[in-house]
């Protein structure tokens, strides 16, 4: 299922380290947070790669 909005490889702060992985957004929420999330129909998505946002 889609979410609103994608985020493609952004780098993100884990507990145990930093990765590049995607984010899936419904609504509020993140609802997966992964590596190589494909978009699907109708959502938008943002390549996150070089950008910094702090």
């Amino acid at each position: 299922m889609g979410g609103d909005l994608l985020i493609k490889n952004g780098l993100i702060i884990h507990a145990d380290g930093e990765r590049q992985e995607d984010i899936r957004i419904s609504g509020e929420q993140f609802t997966v947070v992964e590596s190589n999330i494909s978009p699907e129909e109708g959502e938008m998505f943002f390549d996150a790669k070089g950008n910094y946002s702090g």
